[in-house]
């Protein structure tokens, strides 16, 4: 189904069909700074916390922002970090221990280009290793392997290849998977079980292929016509389940189709997901326990496709112009999604993800550009509601119950910039759950609160 901008009462009504734990799409604007959201790679650590890598363009800076369980940790990894404006450039995994390790790429023009490895070691960032360098050293994808070693594929083209190197504790193992004129575009990463690396990738011709290490060799298969590789948008995304099958999710350039390719252990099965105008652009995958993919992805809007076991359910997430810019998606602990993108011609970094009020984040530093709001919950007889306007507007701050009647209005009227704290008296409302519901300069925010005694 596709999500319109609904009215509050159809939007509780969705929150109720979620189940018990009243999970519903949240958003938040992480760093609002122009031109910072471009090339963002999101991972999840175990206590369930989003941490993303992304790119200042404004003063080609690589940016790591990281969520602490109460507000955004924002600091810069490397500095003179200048990609080319078509090349997905950065990739972000965590280790077992949920410490970050980003791969990405450079342009320099003296000496050249670099593909990049940093990681946090615990204390401080280790930035300082180069994988590769050379000219044409584009789209750098990571992974770690189950003793978190690193592992990186890039394209080389100026050589017309896909390259792939392994962390061995002492050096970079480079191997050349594939050399062809165009080999390697858009390529993807993981690994399986095994510590084997699958990397799906535009070949030469404009193919989409996929690759795998056996052991021994490297095994590659053509799966698809795709069109143009050098057109913006094109990508592809690779993730394994947990039976080391492969999904990857691409565009069909030629149709602007959002595709989804799948080895279900005997044969590859490809499948359209969405074929709405101009609409598969920069997919990215992940794949739950069940082994069901998830994808974000943007045609001029955020979309969302979850395959439920049966069907694919796609969603319009975020309506904003132009977002979901190189979005990129992760899951959760309960296989929850978490979103990063750009929005818009000032490409701040967004975050969306999907969850309980329990898990809500609140908007991210600098505030004072933002709209915000925080709604503590679970609560007994009081909760102090937390609202910060970023100018002098026009706001209503409204709670409704489940069935979108209006159980009290905290603000109707004129309000100047800055935070202001108001208490809600709820002890005579019956326990259950309520919606948040916070207008004010052309935003609209919504928080869900349960009464529980």
């Amino acid at each position: 189904m596709t999500m319109t901008k609904p009215t509050l009462l159809t939007y509780t009504t969705i929150l109720l069909i979620a189940g018990a734990s009243f999970a519903q799409w949240n958003f938040e604007t992480v760093d609002s700074s122009v031109n910072v959201g471009w090339y963002s790679s999101i991972a999840i650590d175990p206590a369930d916390c989003p941490h993303i890598a992304y790119l200042n363009a404004y003063n080609s800076t690589l940016k790591y922002a990281r969520w602490s369980g109460n507000e955004w940790f924002i600091e810069t990894v490397d500095t003179g970090v200048c990609p080319d404006e078509l090349d997905k450039s950065i990739s972000i995994a965590l280790d077992s221990l949920g410490n970050p390790h980003i791969a990405y790429s450079t342009e320099h023009g003296n000496p050249g280009d670099t593909i990049r490895y940093a990681c946090w070691d615990g204390s401080a960032w280790q930035k300082t290793d180069i994988v590769d360098s050379g000219y044409g050293l584009i789209w750098p994808s990571l992974a770690l392997d189950s003793q978190d070693r690193p592992h990186v594929s890039w394209c080389n083209e100026t050589e017309g290849c896909l390259k792939y190197a392994r962390w061995d504790d002492s050096n970079w193992q480079i191997t050349t998977v594939e050399e062809a004129f165009g080999a390697g575009y858009c390529n993807s990463l993981d690994l399986d079980s095994s510590d084997y690396p699958h990397i799906s990738y535009i070949g030469a011709a404009e193919y989409l292929k996929y690759a795998r290490w056996n052991g021994t060799n490297w095994e590659t298969v053509t799966l698809d016509t795709v069109g143009y590789y050098g057109f913006e948008g094109i990508d592809t995304s690779i993730a394994l389940d947990a039976s080391d099958h492969p999904h990857i999710a691409y565009t069909h350039w030629i149709s602007d189709d959002l595709k989804y390719a799948y080895f279900n252990g005997t044969d590859w099965q490809i499948t359209t997901v969405d074929n709405s105008s101009i609409t598969g652009k920069e997919p990215s995958i992940a794949v739950d326990s069940e082994e069901h993919p998830h994808i974000s992805y943007r045609s001029t809007v955020l979309k969302y496709a979850h395959w439920t076991g049966s069907s694919w359910d796609i969603l319009v997430l975020d309506e904003g112009g132009n977002a979901g810019i190189q979005n990129s998606i992760a899951l959760g602990n309960l296989d929850n999604p978490h979103i990063s993108y750009a929005l818009g011609s000032s490409a701040i970094l967004k975050h969306a993800w999907y969850g309980s009020s329990q898990e809500a984040e609140t908007v991210s530093l600098p505030l004072q550009n933002h709209l915000a709001m925080t709604c503590p919950s679970p609560v007994q007889n009081f909760v102090t509601i937390t609202c910060i306007f970023p100018g002098t507007s026009s706001a209503d701050l409204a709670i409704y119950d489940i069935f979108g009647r209006c159980a009290a209005n905290l603000i109707n009227g004129k309000r100047p910039a800055g935070f202001h704290e108001i208490v809600w008296d709820c002890a005579d409302m019956p326990n259950g759950v309520y919606v948040c519901f916070l207008k004010a300069g052309g935003e609209v925010l919504t928080r869900m609160l349960v009464i529980s005694r």
